[in-house]
């Protein structure tokens, strides 16, 4: 046994290899970074505690370097048809699982045709009848598996933004009354479901990150995907290539989910989305 290395490394390093090295593909993108052969590193995976402390710091290295590497990057600003269609298979694949999600008014789950129609004119004016058909087909098949109750849905409401939304201006200057007023009835309709708990975020700044964490149940173990926007950068990260960005997006919503100003409360929430107004920020 290598006595250079202390029991946090090798359990470390035990856990790298495992998350990390799943692939053939993998193994051999390691071993040309560090100048090992592929039997070699199978062996280092088994046994890592075989493993010179000159290798094991190099081996260290490579994967530290990976650990902020997205799984997934959307490739263009434009493709949201693709994002949107990403969305749409984890929500699929998330039967039995949980959906755990910040959102800037209310989740696209519950979104009316109206609303997503006009909301994606004001974001996309440059969009076409076609591609809006499209768009507009995939989030209604999203708000589908959600009205089936598949899965466990967390929503947070960024009250700030449902402001916004509840008053007509800014990004939903676009909306009519009528439209607003239709889209907040339907989303009291939905507090009945029994798949759904939401709280309202009250607290003023720091702006909420847009966040979205899916935990997959399989029958050989639970997957965390997670999802992260900042206007039009969205990337992907999971705990099988990526726990530790995945699991600190998932803490980062389990943060601000907990947060002691924010409304709980069905018959509050409810009245909350009747009239923000009453209701003063922090």
């Amino acid at each position: 046994m290598n006595l250079d290395f202390q029991d946090e490394q090798l359990d470390s390093l035990k856990m790298l290899f495992n998350n990390r090295l799943s692939t053939k593909a993998e193994v051999e993108k390691l071993c040309e970074k560090v100048g090992l052969s592929v039997p070699t590193v199978y062996r280092y995976k088994k046994e890592p505690e075989l493993i010179p402390y000159g290798m094991y710091l190099k081996i260290k290295k490579f994967f530290t370097q990976l650990e902020n590497t997205p799984d997934y990057i959307l490739p263009s600003p434009d493709d949201f048809i693709r994002a949107e269609e990403r969305r749409l298979s984890f929500e699929q694949a998330c039967a039995n699982g949980e959906r755990f999600v910040v959102t800037p008014m209310f989740t696209v789950t519950c979104e009316i045709e109206e609303f997503t129609r006009a909301i994606t004119t004001f974001d996309y004016p440059e969009i076409t009848d076609d591609l809006m058909d499209k768009f507009v087909k995939i989030r209604q098949n999203r708000r589908k598996e959600y009205d089936k109750g598949n899965y466990k849905s967390y929503e947070l409401i960024d009250a700030t933004k449902y402001r916004d939304f509840f008053l007509g201006v800014n990004r939903f200057v676009s909306l009519s009354r009528k439209c607003i007023e239709k889209q907040i009835e339907h989303l009291i309709s939905t507090m009945d479901y029994e798949n759904v708990e939401r709280r309202i975020y009250l607290y003023n700044t720091p702006e909420l990150p847009i966040v979205s964490c899916y935990k997959v149940k399989t029958r050989e173990k639970d997957i965390l995907k997670c999802i992260i926007r900042a206007d039009e950068f969205v990337a992907e990260y999971s705990d099988e290539k990526n726990p530790i960005p995945a699991n600190e997006l998932y803490k980062i919503f389990l943060k601000f989910y907990e947060w002691s100003t924010n409304i709980k409360e069905k018959n509050d929430i409810i009245d909350f989305f009747k009239n923000p107004m009453r209701f003063p920020m922090f």
